[in-house]
């Protein structure tokens, strides 16, 4: 086996690719392609020629070595009848995921070929084989690991069949000193704009603090407001009833005759029913007194059942709100649906009862009449 350096070549304005040569003698174990810097360490597609009769073996393998935890390409397979895809699981026996017809190899001249492997959404290798040296371009054929994707994907092997030689060509970019330069320019714009994004996150953190903030002091104020509110309603209640309770008292007073302390004789309250002689107060006894200080209190005693107060303590003030509505709505239907049950379980059993009610006093009926 050897390997030969080409050179350089341009590719593109900022890129240079390198291209190895390397030969794989009959009956070759698997040659790794690190000696030649060539790893599936942060990379996702390998471009490659080969020339050949059959049987080009490309390996992408883990840590553990060929073929452990290994997907395996294999190109110009059964006598450059098909190719196959195999996977290996921890050095089982391979499972050939993939195998299908079509001459890919030539004994004469190179072919051009590109893998490309990535992560599928629930955690999986995916891998993809094509044609030609345009990534994603004529698929041929594609394939998912049957294991969730738990390790590094560190190596690439090549090897031959027992009975053929191969020749292999391998293309990898390199960037130059220009675009290193360029990559770091933009790295570091892309650290400034990382910088501004956090400084506006945190100010944002900020103005939502002290709109949460305020938030809740406008809910204090709202509640603060409504209970308010309805103490000054209280308060209203009890100045209208104070108001009513105050006319009332009014009207009562108005009503007293202060003729009575006049010298003209009249019928007065306290004399029992005999017409006798008014008394002015300067003349009034301490009975007198009493019983018109009674006269007084009964006259201006108000019966508490009918004050407003507890006029409204026995009223069921109606309730206008929607959801209070459909609350007692669910009550009732709940409750007539629950009384209904039990009776419609039973309705059968007094339906039978009734027939048989019915029809023994029919034949009661009948048996009268025969007698």
């Amino acid at each position: 086996m050897d390997g030969i350096f080409l050179g350089y070549f341009l590719f593109g304005f900022f890129k240079a690719v390198a291209a190895y040569v390397i030969t794989t003698e009959a009956g070759q174990s698997y040659t790794d392609l690190a000696t030649y810097g060539i790893t599936a360490v942060n990379r996702t597609s390998l471009l490659l020629n080969v020339k050949g009769c059959d049987n080009a073996h490309i390996g992408i393998y883990q840590n553990g070595g060929v073929r452990q935890n290994m997907v395996e390409f294999v190109l110009g397979a059964r006598m450059n009848d098909g190719y196959d895809i195999r996977e290996y699981v921890n050095g089982a026996l391979p499972v050939y995921q993939v195998s299908k017809k079509g001459v890919l190899l030539d004994c004469n001249e190179f072919r051009a070929f590109w893998i490309s492997w990535g992560l599928t959404p629930a955690g999986h290798r995916s891998w993809l084989l094509g044609l030609g040296h345009e990534v994603f371009s004529d698929v041929i054929a594609n394939f998912t690991n049957t294991q969730p994707d738990n390790g590094d994907w560190v190596s690439i092997g090549i090897a031959p069949y027992f009975y053929s030689s191969l020749q292999w060509e391998f293309y990898i970019e390199q960037q130059t000193t220009t675009e290193s330069s360029l990559l770091s320019t933009d790295t570091n714009e892309l650290a400034t704009v990382n910088d501004t994004l956090t400084t506006d996150t945190n100010e944002l953190a900020t103005v939502n603090d002290t709109l949460t903030t305020d938030t809740n002091e406008l809910a204090t104020v709202n509640d603060t407001l409504t209970t308010d509110k309805n103490e000054l309603a209280t308060v209203n209640d009890t100045l209208t009833t104070d108001t009513n309770e105050l006319a009332t008292v009014n009207a009562t007073l108005t009503r007293l005759d202060h003729s009575q302390f006049t010298t003209e004789p009249l019928k007065a309250n306290f004399c029992g029913t005999e017409t006798c002689a008014c008394k002015t107060m300067a003349n009034f006894t301490e009975e007198d007194l009493i019983e018109f200080v009674k006269n007084i209190s009964r006259i201006l005693k108000v019966d508490k059942k009918q004050t407003s107060l507890y006029r409204r303590s026995l009223i069921s003030v109606r309730e206008e709100r929607t959801s209070a509505q459909v609350i007692g709505n669910v009550g009732l239907i709940f409750i007539v649906a629950v009384v209904g049950g039990i009776c419609a379980l039973d309705i059968s059993r007094f339906l039978r009862s009734s027939i048989y009610i019915l029809g023994k006093d029919d034949v009661i009926s009948r048996g009268k009449s025969a007698a």
